[in-house]
């Protein structure tokens, strides 16, 4: 893999036009990207791959990619979805604070990112938040 980045490499260093030299870098990126993952597995760190050309998008002039906030935010909310076992429109919900998750939910979503329930939920502020509201009902 490391032979093919470095042809990719000279190959865009001689590339006439900067159309073919994006193309030509975004093939590196991808290549790189792959191996940066498969070393930090090998180290034990929970990685997962993502092809960012899903979300990227190049204007005309090239040489300079942007994300399309939409997609990200879209392919965010579905991967998250899968991964919990739930619909895309649930964890809409759940962002837009318009549904309380399952403690099986809440549980699922805490290990994809490596929290307790209680980390991921923030109980211990919301309940010194709660508790201070109703010292102050009193």
């Amino acid at each position: 893999m490391l032979e093919n980045i470095t042809t990719l490499a000279e190959a865009a260093a001689l590339a006439s036009s900067t159309a073919l030299t994006d193309e030509l870098v975004s093939h590196g990126e991808l290549m790189s990207t792959l191996l940066f993952v498969e070393i930090l597995r090998e180290r034990g760190i929970q990685a997962q791959w993502f092809d960012a050309r899903k979300v990227l998008r190049t204007n005309d002039r090239f040489g300079r990619a942007e994300p399309d906030i939409a997609a990200v935010a879209e392919l965010t909310q579905q991967q998250l979805a899968e991964q919990v076992r739930v619909s895309s429109r649930t964890i809409i919900s759940l962002e837009k604070g318009q549904y309380n998750p399952s403690l099986l939910l809440a549980y699922r979503i805490a290990v994809l990112f490596g929290v307790t329930v209680e980390e991921l939920y923030c109980l211990e502020e919301n309940l010194r938040l709660e508790e201070e509201k109703y010292e102050n009902l009193s």
